[in-house]
């Protein structure tokens, strides 16, 4: 799996979005799933179909030894996906 950042295209507007495409394997799943955090975007789009164009790739996909240092690494993400984009 790997972790993109993207550009999202939502009511024609575009949001910068950090995004993980892969197997959870920290929690143990094994499906492969794309999750988005869109950044400073607060409205309710669960179900609703986005367009998703992946312009940059963080990193590859990483067991975490728990939750919380996942969380972290999760926010490291968010910091250097802004400073990337200059958001």
């Amino acid at each position: 799996g790997i972790i993109e950042i993207l550009d999202e295209k939502y009511s024609n507007k575009k949001f910068f979005t950090a995004i993980s495409i892969g197997v959870a394997k920290t929690f143990g799943d094994e499906e492969i799933a794309v999750e988005a955090h869109i950044l400073d975007f607060n409205d309710d789009i669960y179900k609703k179909e986005i367009k998703l164009t992946l312009i940059y790739r963080l990193r590859n996909m990483i067991k975490f030894q728990n939750a919380q240092d996942l969380i972290m690494q999760m926010k490291n993400d968010v910091k250097l996906t802004r400073k990337l984009l200059n958001t």
